[in-house]
């Protein structure tokens, strides 16, 4: 298999194991990005040369609070994942732009996001890792209805200033986020995606209709219309983060070669 296709660790089939998600990503010839819900067997491994990312969940985090005590644990929980794949040789983590509450305005959570950026990246100064900032989905179309009413990052444009605090920072796009903003906000985005330039170097695979973000296999022909620019432009490192099974990894994986002419 390409070597730019990639396994998402919890996409592979339902409750499996990371030795078992680490031994069929190998036997395809792909590395793995190991999910939040393997961090447990994550940490207690001695061997990382199959891990190339590692994605902790936003729900235990939060780059937005205006909660000081919230603030502190979320930057130390995400210090101590950056020193562990450092130490382990992996090579990104991907760090989503939000978090809760859901009661505080955009605009102040939006300062707070950029605030927690620049702090992660003196912290990550003389760091060997990179950092991987994903677009988010509209929240109105997101279950479930706590979540607030708008995510930074479901526009791409509020990337850009995030982007551009340091060199380590880049864009993973998020293909099936990216699909329910372009049916909110239109060909804007479309345009917006063109420009992103070296930032963009890696992409969440999976597929859905504009109104749920429920992570199909790979078909739709706008979807694969979107991956073809992508390539075309970016030629990134493929994750396929579709709903668990391997029949819609081998969909995927189809669709996908075509886009990459292998």
């Amino acid at each position: 298999m390409e070597n730019r296709i990639i396994f998402c660790s919890d996409h592979i089939t339902k409750e499996i194991t990371l030795k078992e998600a680490l031994k069929y990503s190998q036997s395809k010839g792909a590395l793995l990005e190991v999910h939040s819900a393997h961090f447990k067997e994550l940490l207690a491994k001695k061997d990382f040369k199959s891990i190339i990312c590692i994605h902790p969940h936003w729900r235990n985090y939060s780059l937005s609070t205006d909660n000081d005590t919230f603030m502190i644990k979320s930057l130390n929980y995400l210090y101590n994942l950056i020193n562990f794949i450092e130490s382990n040789g992996i090579k990104y983590i991907i760090i989503h732009p939000e978090g809760m509450p859901a009661n505080l305005a955009r605009e102040s959570r939006y300062i707070n996001v950029l605030k927690s950026y620049k702090k992660i990246s003196k912290y990550i100064k003389n760091k060997d890792v990179r950092i991987l900032i994903e677009n988010m989905p509209p929240a109105r179309v997101y279950p479930p209805s706590v979540l607030p009413n708008y995510f930074i990052g479901e526009q791409l444009d509020e990337l850009f200033p995030i982007l551009k605090i340091d060199s380590k920072f880049n864009f993973i796009f998020d293909l099936g986020h990216f699909i329910c903003g372009l049916n909110v906000y239109g060909n804007r985005e479309l345009k917006s995606l063109k420009t992103f330039g070296k930032k963009l170097i890696y992409v969440h695979v999976h597929d859905n209709n504009g109104k749920i973000n429920n992570h199909e296999p790979l078909k739709r022909k706008k979807s694969i219309d979107i991956l073809k620019i992508i390539e075309k432009l970016y030629h990134p490192l493929y994750s396929l983060e579709i709903a668990p099974s391997f029949e819609n990894i081998d969909k995927t994986i189809r669709n996908l070669k075509k886009i990459m002419n292998i």
